[in-house]
């Protein structure tokens, strides 16, 4: 019998050397690497676990330690480890056979012969500290910085990491296999000079907790950036630091094409995210087919936000389809922080329109309609209450804007017909309180990648004047937003809003609405997570236009459903949906098995809850998508919808989707305007 010393408490064993107590093994008719082998800190039991036991019972002879006269002690003891089809049980942990066949391939892909690196190269297997790594978001974003307020800020250096292999949180991981090896070889990284720029603090600054939180989250918002982080480095006795500014790259080129066999079109599709490294984004999209006036149509947008700090982006697009001409252009300085004082932006597009929606081969091409859109506002962040906790970073933002709509060639009315073509001009004036602070969290809306949760409160006020058709019409408006994160509960968000025209002393294009989103935190279940969404939105027209109504076709209601001729003034809508992530990837692809609920109820006047309003679709689907390119997210959902039948559509559909469903709900300050009636 061996005997050990020690001063510390006997729930901490993590003084004590593995190598040494793995000596003290005597195992027989069985092979065991030190890896296999691990301490636990809290029952003083050594675990031997996955071990590959052939056809019979294996004799292990080992070292307990236990706790006398205040000291620690080694006895020697024996266990018989079961057969490998003997299910084990070691404190309550069920390692069963499909968890064991996980652990095979894994430990074989670890081989250097050619079939195990062909499944290393091709299979990712998460580690137990990855798979179970615990939410940020129990830390508000810009509290880990608390401690360093105030410092002067010595030197700033940035790092920019590749695509695959490397994280914010390990810089120094290598690229595992040939495929993240070479896709690292052959990426353009962001240049450091172009990260820079978008800092929003600079050598010789003080540290400003705030500022690095809100610069942190901005890289982590743009197109070219799977995840950003910054460390800060003390020095004892110092009062300065440095700051490392940690961005992690995805593969910003995407490329893909299609063929539908049902109408002989054909296409392809160019995007890159971070062209040349320098943070602007091109996307050109063909469709090709012999119907199409000019034999196809032609998607194409151009993006920069590099200029004044990334706060000023700048925006164009051109499409031609369906013989129809756009252009939108746009430089626009959001409210993307509080460090913004000025914001404002100027706006032109040219549209084109076939009467009534109806299809391109019904019109002659003198019948296109027109419109041109001009947008000019522009606005102040006043601080306020910067001294009361809780409030940091609070802004007062007054706005102004000037929005003109007119419509060329515009058709007649006629009966049964949409008619949706009215020329006005507008002036709006808003104010607006905002209080938005930052969790960070994953598996949201993303499969593994950080994301950022806005909390906070933002209420708003909204006046104007529009000349349309007659008098003036004066117009008043609301809305108010508030949501929060608790740990045990999960994330909630409320929002609420009125707006309306009036014409002598009634209303005109009215809208009352409200939202709530709630999802749970972050559920773990031995090597799975799981997450639940519930939403439930409200819409009420007064006294719209003609024309102007409500659906609840994909995303305004239930998902994969689409009907052009239900529609309404009114609706309620209920979305529920559950998310499940299993451990295994491939080729860095992560995926979540769905299954969702959606109800609503949508009609034109009257009751709105009853039988004859009410439509529903079941459903579930996969979702997957690397996060490391720049690829949309791939969803394919079959969905059951009972009450198409009433709307002589077949029940079961299937389809595919690339957006998220659900968003977070109005937090995002825009520009003074009409309240939206969705």
């Amino acid at each position: 019998m061996h005997a050990f010393a020690q001063d510390e408490k006997v729930d901490s064993l993590s003084f004590l050397n593995r190598d040494t107590l793995f000596k003290e093994l005597l195992i027989k008719e069985l092979f065991i690497s030190r890896k296999d082998t691990f301490f636990t800190k809290t029952d003083t039991l050594i675990i031997v676990k996955d071990l590959v036991i052939r056809e019979k019972d294996t004799l292990v002879q080992f070292l307990r330690p236990i706790l006398k006269d205040g000291r620690i002690e080694f006895i020697e003891s024996k266990e018989i480890i079961p057969k490998i089809d003997t299910v084990i049980v070691h404190q309550d942990t069920l390692r069963t056979k499909n968890e064991q066949v996980l652990k095979d391939i894994q430990q074989f892909s670890q081989k250097k012969n050619f079939f195990s690196q062909l499944i290393k190269n091709f299979l990712v297997f998460e580690t137990k500290t990855e798979n179970q790594e615990k939410p940020e978001s129990r830390e508000k974003s810009d509290e880990r910085y608390d401690s360093y307020e105030n410092k002067v800020i010595r030197k700033i250096d940035i790092r920019v990491l590749g695509v695959f292999g490397p994280s914010v949180d390990n810089p120094d991981k290598k690229p595992r296999g040939f495929l993240e090896k070479s896709g690292n070889a052959l990426h353009i990284k962001s240049q450091k000079w172009m990260i820079k720029r978008r800092l929003l603090f600079t050598k010789g600054d003080k540290v400003n907790s705030l500022a690095l939180s809100e610069t942190e989250r901005l890289l982590r918002a743009t197109s070219y950036a799977y995840d950003a982080k910054i460390v800060i480095v003390d020095y004892e006795g110092l009062d300065s630091v440095d700051v490392v500014v940690l961005v992690q790259d995805v593969w910003n080129i995407s490329v893909g094409g299609g063929f539908d066999q049902k109408t002989g079109s054909k296409g392809f599709y160019i995007q890159d995210a971070n062209f040349a490294g320098l943070g602007q984004q091109l996307l050109t999209d063909f469709t090709f087919n012999s119907r199409y006036p000019k034999g196809m149509n032609f998607y194409g947008n151009y993006n920069v936000n590099t200029f004044q700090k990334g706060l000023i982006n700048a925006n164009f697009t051109y499409r031609y389809a369906f013989g129809l001409s756009s252009f939108i252009a746009g430089i626009n300085r959001e409210f993307q922080t509080p460090e913004i004082k000025w914001l404002g932006g100027v706006n032109y597009s040219i549209l084109e329109f076939w009467p009534y929606n109806m299809p391109f081969d019904s019109f002659r091409v003198d019948q296109k309609i027109k419109l041109s859109v001009e947008d000019v506002w522009a606005g102040y962040a006043f601080p306020v209450l910067q001294k009361k906790e809780g409030e940091e970073g609070s802004r007062l933002i007054l706005a102004v804007r000037a929005l003109s709509c007119l419509y060329g060639n515009v058709p007649e009315k006629k009966a049964g017909r949409s008619f949706t073509y009215y020329s006005s001009d507008n002036v709006f004036a808003g104010l607006t309180y905002i209080n938005r602070r930052f969790f960070k969290d994953r598996y949201i809306f993303r499969l593994g990648r950080t994301e950022d949760i806005p909390i906070g409160k933002m209420i708003g006020v909204t006046t104007g004047i529009k000349k349309r058709d007659g008098p003036l019409l004066p117009y008043s408006g609301i809305n108010f937003t508030v949501a929060d994160f608790l740990p045990k509960f999960g994330y909630v968000s409320v929002t609420t809003g009125y707006g309306s025209f009036w014409r002598k002393g009634k209303m005109e294009e009215g809208v009352y609405y409200g939202r709530l989103l709630h999802f749970t935190p972050l559920i773990n279940f031995k090597n799975w997570k799981y997450r639940n969404y519930i939403s439930f939105r409200y819409t009420q027209g007064l006294n719209q236009l003609d024309g102007y109504y409500v659906n609840i076709n994909k995303e305004n209601g239930l998902r994969g459903f689409i009907s052009d001729g239900l529609v309404g003034t009114k609706k309620f809508v209920v979305n529920i949906e559950s998310n499940f992530y299993p451990p295994l990837n491939l080729l860095g692809f992560k995926m979540a098995f769905v299954l969702f609920a959606d109800i609503a109820w949508i009609g034109l006047n009257g009751s709105l809850i009853t039988k004859s309003n009410y439509y529903s679709g079941f459903g579930l689907g996969l979702r997957f998508r690397n996060e490391h390119l720049v690829f949309s997210m791939v969803q394919v959902m079959v969905g059951y919808y009972p009450d198409a039948v009433r709307l002589n559509k077949t029940p079961l559909q299937f389809y595919e989707r690339s957006r998220f469903f659900y968003n977070f709900l109005d937090f995002n300050y825009s520009r003074p305007g009409q309240e939206p009636y969705l």
